[in-house]
This record gives structure tokens, sequence and C-alpha cells, in this order.
């Protein structure tokens, strides 16, 4: 329907618009202050939005509709979050890279 289509649509700008830099995407946005602020990788949120932009990118599943710069947001930020992922995982604690 149209109006799943419209929601789907602003879900994933919100997606897009939300992430951050370097790759992450904050608890919460628009940003509010504090701890909710910081990127969260340790629940299954940060992996459920990289499968769906995958999927989106990759025109998989019930995707295969979705606009070819959508498509291409998907597989950018897929590639931004994984190269951000990568620089986490391999920072000291407490340090900055």
């Amino acid at each position: 329907s149209n109006a799943w289509t419209a929601a789907f649509l602003r879900g994933l700008d919100y997606a897009f618009h939300s992430q951050y830099p370097n790759g992450g995407w904050p608890q919460v946005w628009p940003l509010e202050g504090g701890y909710h602020d910081a990127i969260t990788v340790n629940d299954d949120a940060f992996l459920h939005v990289l499968t769906l932009m995958h999927d989106v990118a990759q025109r998989q599943g019930d995707f295969a509709w979705v606009n070819k710069r959508k498509r291409r947001l998907g597989g950018l930020v897929v590639g931004l979050a994984g190269v951000g992922g990568l620089r986490w995982r391999f920072l000291p604690r407490g340090g900055a890279g």
C-alpha cells in the first residue's frame, strides 16, 4: 500500500540521517545528550539495521521495489558501518583513533 511504502521510506531516511560519520548509530535520534548519544553495538539493533540496509542495497526479499538512490545509500551505509566497526573493535580500550 502507499501508506506502508511511505512509512518504510521515512524509516530508511531516519536511519540514513541518524548514522554517525564513523559508521555507528546513536541509541536515540534526534540526539538528546548524555549516554544515549553513544553508539550501541552490544545489542542486535546494529546488526538488524545493517541487515536491512544490505537487503535494500541488494534488492533482496521484499525490497526489490526500493529506488536506485535509496539502494545506493543503503550500500554506502553498510560500507561505512563495516569500516567503522573494524576501527572500533581494534581501538585500545579508552583510546581515541
